[in-house]
């Protein structure tokens, strides 16, 4: 997304605080430098909820994968580059094999 990021991810023994922080470090930097700015590129907060189950999972996943759909930034979701719904083939599972050009 243009203004926001989803990210699906499991925590196993670092905090998932740890990890965001890590991750915003990282890519702020990197985006910073395209850039050419310098400061904060991220918010300083985060939103996070904890899946309860399997189906949880799955609808989480959907709503990120069409949030761009929906957003209207694109028609079909398989056609927003940062988004796994491109891996996905005519029943919906994942292949990640074909990551080519990631």
């Amino acid at each position: 997304m243009p203004n926001h990021v989803h990210v699906l991810f499991k925590v196993g023994m670092v905090p998932m605080s740890e990890i965001v922080g890590d991750w915003k470090k990282h890519t702020g930097r990197l985006v910073n430098k395209l850039l050419g700015k310098q400061g904060a590129f991220w918010a300083k907060n985060y939103f996070d909820v904890s899946k309860r189950d399997d189906q949880h999972k799955q609808q989480t996943v959907h709503y990120i994968e069409n949030n761009p759909a929906k957003a209207r930034l694109v028609l079909d979701p398989k056609a927003w580059s940062w988004s796994s719904a491109r891996f996905r083939d005519k029943f919906g599972r994942l292949h990640l094999s074909r990551r080519a050009g990631l």
